[in-house]
């Protein structure tokens, strides 16, 4: 019997030092992910890093409307809506990255559509920034969001005409809007740098860092995600969005990307069935095109808005 029960207790032993690692996983990743920059003076960060920060400072400054939307489970996400010179009936809703906010995702970005007279609304997703909420929504939670903010610039500028664009995590809700019931008003869809779903995006980060996609632990993951933040792994994919997109599409992406490799770019492109357009930026890192080549990004950005807008 005492062997039984030590083989009893081993087992019992390794099944919770393994559920106490994906709690660990889950909290790291879910419920308080930290940015590799954040608490890092200038002289530690990288030349994109300080760009992001400079630039981060001088879009804050800009006069702009503090707005907030209630979530379908009665979050208060907040963002801040900056009108370009002049009156403008095309608006960009901004969907920043993991561990990102508004502000800084943006920071040069929108700099540029305001000067190519287009507003832009900078959303909070939840669990970042001043927004609520305890867990990180992985853009399946975050494209739910996004109905409430496209609602909200119908508001602000009624009769306008809407893009959506994200960047990373942000690109992948993106993507993730393009098969909802979306309003009228939104005219395309230009995502940087998404991923395919979170399993994917999980298991292939685990393996650039570890060497080896440990599945059993994602799963793991996957079950405290399901049952604390309410949404899988799986619970939506952004191929599978584009597979039934309802708006046209530009994808991004840089070939060199170590986050989200560009492959996963790629396939959301080919999967997409309405009119597409994907714009590849040679030796660029993740989420660095704009900082890579603005003028390339911007003009692709332009030509895509003037080919849809008024459709």
């Amino acid at each position: 019997m005492g062997v039984i029960y030590g083989i009893l207790g081993g087992a019992f032993g390794l099944l919770l030092l393994f559920a106490v690692g994906c709690g660990f996983g889950f909290y790291a990743m879910i419920v308080n992910p930290k940015s590799s920059s954040a608490g890092k003076s200038d002289d530690e960060l990288t030349d994109y890093e300080r760009t992001v920060r400079r630039e981060e400072k001088v879009l804050r400054a800009m006069p702009n409307q503090e707005v907030s939307i209630v979530t379908f489970d009665n979050l208060t996400l907040r963002g801040n809506f900056i009108r370009a010179e002049g009156e403008s009936k095309i608006t960009i809703l901004c969907l920043h990255g993991y561990t990102s906010n508004g502000y800084a995702e943006f920071s040069m970005r929108a700099q540029a559509y305001l000067k190519s007279g287009y507003n832009v609304l900078l959303v909070n997703h939840r669990n970042h920034g001043p927004s609520d909420g305890k867990y990180v929504g992985f853009a399946t939670l975050d494209r739910l969001d996004a109905l409430k903010w496209l609602a909200l610039i119908d508001e602000l500028v009624p009769g306008g005409e809407i893009f959506i664009t994200g960047v990373s995590m942000g690109g992948a809700t993106a993507m993730q809007c393009a098969d909802l019931d979306l309003p009228k008003s939104v005219k395309g869809i230009i995502e940087d740098c998404g991923f395919t779903n979170c399993e994917e995006e999980f298991a292939w980060r685990a393996k650039k860092v570890a060497g080896f996609a440990p599945k059993l632990t994602l799963k793991g993951i996957g079950l405290y995600m399901k049952i604390f933040a309410g949404y899988g792994l799986k619970d939506s994919c952004s191929l599978k969005s584009c597979q039934n997109a309802k708006v046209p599409m530009m994808f991004i992406h840089g070939n060199v990307d170590k986050v989200v490799p560009y492959e996963m770019g790629v396939a959301c492109y080919e999967a997409c069935i309405t009119e597409k357009e994907f714009v590849e930026f040679d030796n660029c890192e993740h989420a660095q095109a704009f900082y890579h080549d603005s003028e390339l990004y911007i003009n692709a950005v332009n030509r895509f808005i003037d080919k849809h807008k008024n459709h």
